[in-house]
C-alpha cells in the first residue's frame, strides 16, 4: 500500500467518525428542542457538508 492510499483510507474513516459524532450530537439536539427542530436539521447539514469537504 502506497503512502497516498493509506492518507486517503484514514482521510475516509476520519470523515465518518465525524459524521457519526455530528448525527448522534444532533439526534440528541433535535430530541430535546422540539421547537428548533426544522432549523437544526438545516444548520447541522450545511455543517456537515462543509466538514466533509474541510477533512
Amino acid at each position: 500500500m502506497t503512502f497516498l492510499e493509506k492518507t486517503r483510507e484514514k482521510n475516509q474513516i476520519k470523515k465518518f467518525t465525524h459524521f457519526f459524532i455530528y448525527e448522534s450530537i444532533v439526534k440528541n439536539f433535535v430530541f430535546f428542542n422540539p421547537y428548533k427542530r426544522s432549523l437544526q436539521k438545516v444548520f447541522l447539514f450545511a455543517y456537515i457538508k462543509f466538514e466533509w469537504f474541510l477533512v
